[in-house]
């Protein structure tokens, strides 16, 4: 399955997981991070993993911040990127 990260223009986030159920506490089945020191490398914006019916990604920002999303498989078609929501640490 195929997980696409987008973020609004102008957030800075410096990494990013999937959980791939529902159960808490979320455990990263995946992630990313985004490169440190002179010259930082991209943040990934593509996952591949296992397919899974629900998904949860929580998002890391520079000023401590963090975002979470979830999404669940559906065959109903969708016009507009699932948005995920904030929450402060």
């Amino acid at each position: 399955m195929r997980v696409t990260f987008a973020c609004p223009s102008g957030s800075e986030p410096i990494a990013w997981a999937l959980c791939l159920d529902e159960s808490e506490p979320f455990r990263a089945d995946w992630r990313a991070e985004r490169g440190s020191g002179r010259k930082p490398t991209e943040l990934p914006r593509l996952a591949i993993v296992p397919r899974a019916e629900t998904v949860r990604a929580r998002i890391y920002f520079v000023d401590g911040k963090i975002a979470n999303a979830m999404a669940s498989l559906t065959t109903d078609d969708r016009s507009q990127p699932t948005s995920c929501t904030e929450a402060t640490t």
